[in-house]
């Protein structure tokens, strides 16, 4: 019963509200899939995931099935509320290779991922009415795209690799805030682009300039590719530049500054009276812009070498930000919630480090540096793509608490004897399946008793039937 109310305490912290929502109807006379809001959306693909996986319902099984069939999927958000518009439009979007249709309107998508490149069937996209600043250049491989709507988002500038779309017909781009329109696309100036004025049709892009203070001011994030690229290239341009400031469409996504709070936990269960100070972002384009800073000057007021406490909680971060591991001194970093496919090796130089939530990301292996970090005490790797627990944590000898449920574990992989040896281990989090298997590995009665407390279970409560204990 124990394990029955952890399993379900965690699965409220760790699956979204999509499981509350249900998935949306596959109608198969057309292959067409509708889809109303971001909560619909994140049900729609919870559901492929889940018919993926081995041991599936049927149903599950089934719906995965029918997906790769669909011709059409409709987004349109133009009645959704708008706290339940489409935001985030999941990688896995690359799966649905059959898509000829797809309408992503009237929603506040800011990006799009690299995986809407392996659409290469699609011959229609609707992108209009969203708050996009960038297309990917992966949108060069839609080589069958006949119409392509971009209209009333926050375009500066378009992707060269547009040109590659030989079979396009009609390109949408108006109310956008274009600056730059690359030589590339002068062929098809009246075509397309005949309602932009001359001056957008330079040679190279408008990169910013510094004022006479040497101050910089960037109201797109496509500026700030531009101003890095020229930061690079130019000698007397990085010269020139002593600070960056954000408006109009960056306003409010400057990068947050260093703060204290009282009494914050510096060890698993404890609570340490001095004042820890601490950095957390609330959007990825004040990730990106402080990477941008750092990329230009470093750490020149050694910032980040005071953070104890980093949080970089549901951002849509592909990969852990580098200035991370300039952190020297950080106790306790938060980098749940994202798609991060992996830890880079740099992780083992965070030698303070006590705590490191991964969980909700697409990580499947741990760097072996990670054994550096000697006094990590707690590590959560919940909703990760992980088959096995990983060996190297065998040696984090100060780890007391592990969550590694809801990973496609498979038990010949999953072996006891690296986390047994673990002096402090108080607390693992698994599900079921693995759990007994490990529990099998366990050699003699004391070692079964330990096992039995790690993952909440009293060895007054145990039975003669292992399956009556974890089931």
């Amino acid at each position: 019963m124990k394990k029955k109310l952890l399993l379900f305490f965690l699965s409220t912290l760790f699956i979204s509200s999509s499981a509350l929502v249900e998935a949306p109807v596959i109608h198969l006379g057309g292959f067409e899939v509708k889809i109303r809001g971001q909560e619909e959306l994140d049900a729609f693909f919870a559901k492929i995931k889940r018919g993926k996986q081995d041991g599936a319902p049927a149903e599950d099984i089934g719906y995965y099935n029918d997906v790769k069939q669909i011709k059409r999927l409709d987004c349109d958000g133009r009645y959704v509320n708008q706290v339940n518009k489409i935001e985030r439009l999941p990688k896995e979007i690359g799966n649905l290779t059959e898509l000829a249709w797809l309408n992503l309107e009237n929603n506040h998508l800011s990006t799009l991922p690299a995986e809407i490149g392996k659409l290469t069937r699609l011959c229609h996209l609707f992108l209009g009415n969203n708050q996009l600043t960038s297309i990917p250049k992966e949108i060069g491989k839609l080589t069958e795209l006949t119409w392509l709507d971009l209209h009333n988002s926050q375009l500066t500038s378009i992707p060269v690799e547009i040109g590659k779309l030989i079979k396009l017909e009609g390109l949408c781009l108006w109310r956008n805030p274009i600056k730059y329109i690359p030589p590339e696309f002068r062929k098809w100036r009246q075509e397309f682009f005949s309602q932009f004025p001359d001056f957008v049709f330079l040679d190279s892009p408008p990169v910013p300039q510094p004022d006479k203070d040497g101050v910089v001011m960037l109201s797109q994030p496509q500026e700030r590719i531009w101003l890095c690229d020229e930061y690079r290239k130019k000698t007397e341009f990085k010269n020139r530049i002593k600070k960056v400031q954000y408006i109009e469409l960056l306003k409010g996504t400057a990068p947050p500054k260093n703060c204290l709070t009282g009494c914050w936990p510096t060890q698993i269960g404890t609570v340490g009276l001095e004042n820890k100070v601490v950095k957390g972002f609330t959007s990825l384009q004040q990730v990106l812009n402080f990477q941008t800073e750092f990329e230009l000057w470093g750490d020149k007021n050694g910032e980040l070498e005071q953070v104890a406490v980093l949080k970089l909680k549901g951002l849509g971060l592909r990969i852990i930000p580098p200035f991370v591991f300039e952190c020297k001194n950080l106790e306790r970093l938060f980098l749940e919630d994202n798609e991060i496919e992996e830890v880079p090796e740099a992780i083992g130089e965070l030698e303070k480090l006590t705590f490191i939530n991964l969980g909700n990301n697409q990580i499947s292996q741990l760097p072996q540096p990670l054994r550096e970090l000697t006094e990590l005490g707690g590590l959560i790797l919940s909703k990760n793509n992980f088959q096995e627990v990983p060996l190297v944590l065998g040696n984090l000898r100060s780890l007391e608490v592990l969550g590694v449920e809801f990973n496609p574990l498979e038990n010949f992989k999953t072996p006891w004897a690296h986390l047994e040896r673990l002096p402090k281990m108080k607390r693992l989090y698994i599900a079921d399946e693995p759990a007994d298997f490990l529990y099998e590995q366990c050699e003699d009665d004391e070692s079964k008793v330990r096992f039995m407390r790690l993952i909440g279970i009293e060895p007054k409560s145990r039975k003669k039937s292992r399956s009556c204990i974890i089931s």
